[in-house]
């Protein structure tokens, strides 16, 4: 239908630009120039790659979440209404060794340069090689996901230590430390009714709710 031919000459411009300037994300000044010209056309490509980042993260993470899939789709659902209400305005991926290794994998097989935009998770902290954390934007708070038996992070504005995003080096060194992306002011654990107490944070905190 039209709007699958729609979707994929979307991807296909998003990819020839972003493989010609690389992420606008990491190399701000080289699209300073198109920010400038055409704003518009530069927030659509923002979006796309938060879009892209935030479908990754689940996407990796559910190939090692084979023991618990209910409990991965569950938090997929929570983040996708974020997403899809626009929400989210900014995500960046900080993936383990394992992650990372299924993440570069991806992009050479479907020649997508996106999907090697993420950063690297050291070793540490009680994590393991298949751990990931999704770092998102949502208003003013700074928000860190992280998979399997992970909590929620949360950060605002005035929080010193909120873990910044887009940090990415070419030579697969570690970006991030874990316990950067950890012990936020506001934590917890995916327990039962987990959903309704974080909407109610995020919604508390910035008045947005999907």
């Amino acid at each position: 239908g039209p709007d699958v031919r729609a979707v994929e000459l979307r991807r296909r411009h998003e990819d020839g630009a972003v493989a010609h300037a690389g992420d606008p994300r990491i190399n701000r000044a080289r699209w300073r120039p198109v920010e400038e010209a055409a704003g518009d056309a530069y927030a659509v490509i923002l979006r796309w790659l938060t879009q892209a980042s935030v479908r990754q993260f689940f996407d990796i993470v559910s190939e090692t979440m084979t023991d618990r899939p209910d409990m991965w789709a569950e938090r997929r659902k929570f983040w996708t209404q974020y997403l899809d209400a626009e929400m989210i305005s900014a995500a960046w991926v900080a993936f383990g060794s394992d992650g990372a290794r299924r993440a570069d994998r991806a992009a050479t097989l479907t020649n997508d340069k996106s999907l090697s935009m993420f950063g690297r998770l050291g070793s540490g902290s009680g994590r393991s090689s298949q751990h990931a954390a999704l770092i998102m934007k949502i208003g003013d708070l700074t928000i860190a996901e992280w998979s399997h038996n992970g909590k929620f992070n949360i950060w605002g504005l005035k929080d010193k230590h909120h873990p910044p995003l887009f940090r990415h080096n070419s030579r697969r060194l570690p970006d991030y430390d874990p316990s950067e992306l950890m012990n936020a002011p506001v934590s917890g654990s995916h327990m039962s009714g987990w959903q309704y107490k974080l909407a109610q944070i995020i919604r508390n905190q910035t008045g947005m709710r999907p």
